[in-house]
């Protein structure tokens, strides 16, 4: 599996987009998907994800300065994802992921987040038109209160524009989707005031691998920047800038099946930061 299907970025990985690993990320790096950083939720669809399917259990160590975290992914007899835990060094369980899909089909449905393993926290809901488009996504509140209400428009197929809401209808956000050449090239994002939040751009190789990704500011000026570098298709590194300065560099192992085993994020010293682990049970 190879960061390929970023090309398509949402067309197909929508629903991938709210998956918190991530959030790991965000809280021990403050930099991440950004799901927020510059890519904001708006970064690709998670690597860890991506890079495993068709396995029944995965266990991910992730190791920061001192701390460790364990994460669980569960995989149901199809390789969906079903559900997903972080445990503390005590293996306490004190996040869970829920994945629920349609039996008819088969689309993701609902996500629902605990805290723990039992306490309801919030809970995500999906719809789509009669293409599978994800069209409608609901943040609900544990008394199943809207949050936020998120609209998805299409054009052939291909996401071209999200609208979100608040709970009571006004205008959070606007965010549009450009391509070329049946890749995406440009993500920009207005709040309610139309003044521009986030604008991303999108560069791609020859077999249509992202390559680079690079954040704007309101001036157009790059703020952040990444560079992915592959070897037969799996991705080796992924190197961020800093208003053109080096920040740091992750760097991927696979295993004689193309699965991830290593994950290490290094500073501009070349000291390890962050490492993920991933164990496979076959």
């Amino acid at each position: 599996m190879t960061i390929k299907n970023e090309k398509r970025l949402k067309k197909n990985a929508m629903i991938e987009i709210k998956n918190v690993s991530l959030i790991l990320m965000v809280s021990l790096l403050g930099l991440l998907y950004l799901s927020s950083c510059g890519v904001s939720r708006k970064d690709t669809p998670d690597d860890r994800e991506q890079l495993i399917r068709k396995e029944l259990g995965i266990t991910i160590q992730t190791k920061w300065s001192h701390n460790i975290v364990n994460q669980k992914q569960y995989y149901d007899e199809e390789g969906r994802l079903i559900d997903e835990k972080w445990l503390n060094p005590n293996g306490v369980v004190v996040t869970r992921r829920v994945l629920e899909y349609d039996d008819q089909t088969g689309k993701l449905d609902n996500t629902i987040w605990y805290k723990g393993e039992q306490v309801l926290r919030s809970k995500y809901h999906y719809s789509y038109d009669q293409d599978g488009n994800l069209v409608e996504e609901l943040w609900l509140t544990p008394f199943d209160e809207i949050q936020t209400r998120t609209v998805y428009n299409y054009d052939n197929g291909d996401l071209i524009e999200e609208i979100k809401y608040d709970r009571n209808d006004n205008l959070i956000s606007t965010a549009i989707y450009l391509y070329r050449n049946g890749f995406l090239n440009e993500y920009i994002e207005r709040d309610r005031r139309d003044d521009i939040v986030n604008r991303h751009l999108y560069s791609y190789n020859s077999d249509g691998d992202l390559i680079e990704e690079s954040w704007l500011n309101e001036s157009g000026e790059v703020t952040v920047s990444r560079v992915y570098s592959y070897v037969d298709g799996l991705m080796q590194s992924k190197t961020e800038y800093r208003y053109e300065e080096f920040y740091h560099r992750a760097v991927y192992e696979y295993d004689s099946n193309g699965l991830i085993v290593q994950e290490i994020w290094y500073n501009e010293s070349g000291e390890p930061i962050f490492e993920n682990q991933y164990t496979y049970d076959y």
